[in-house]
């Protein structure tokens, strides 16, 4: 049977990148753009660990999916089978516990309440409102959204060094191998 390989790792990447590029040219929408690079990032980085899983453990999937683990026990088991050791401290691995916080926030979302102080500003609305941002909010700044991207990709371009070792093309090439037909 014909089929075609698509690495969603490589399509969510692309989706981030180009959420975070209209995040630098548009102050417009600018947070929601953020919002969107983080998320996608996140996907990305867990889909590929469950692209790399696949590749060299067998068994991956069954495990994955009667286990349910979180992303560090992912990324510990492919370690282990690559020899790489991974410290959370150091970047660019240090991003990798608030970008999963902050997916979970966005993805499992929750009304919740923040206790502030609130003043009524008389001529610094603005300034006041900086105060009552959201987590998610002060987590998806430019700065940061831009610092975790890169951190994703490095993480993954690493990982790929030290296992399949794939061209960057084919690393983020969204179609895969495999064979088509056409009509």
């Amino acid at each position: 049977m014909d089929c075609l390989k698509t690495k969603t790792y490589a399509m969510f990447r692309k989706a981030a990148k180009f959420a975070l590029l209209n995040a630098k040219e548009s102050e417009e929408g600018r947070l929601w753009n953020c919002m969107f690079c983080v998320s996608y990032s996140a996907f990305a980085f867990e889909a590929y660990l469950n692209h790399l899983g696949a590749e060299l453990l067998p068994g991956w999937e069954a495990w994955d999916t009667s286990n349910r683990p979180n992303i560090h026990k992912k990324l510990s088991r492919i370690a282990g089978d690559i020899g790489k050791k991974i410290d959370y401290s150091v970047a660019p691995y240090n991003q990798i516990n608030g970008l999963f916080e902050i997916r979970d926030a966005i993805v499992h979302g929750r009304t919740y309440s923040d206790p502030k102080k609130v003043r009524k500003p008389q001529n610094n609305a603005k300034g006041a409102m900086i105060n009552l941002s959201s987590e998610v909010e002060r987590y998806c700044t430019l700065n940061n959204t831009e610092a975790v991207f890169e951190a994703v990709e490095n993480i993954i371009e690493g990982l790929n060094s030290d296992s399949l070792k794939l061209s960057q093309d084919r690393l983020w090439s969204i179609a895969g191998e495999g064979s088509f037909r056409t009509g």
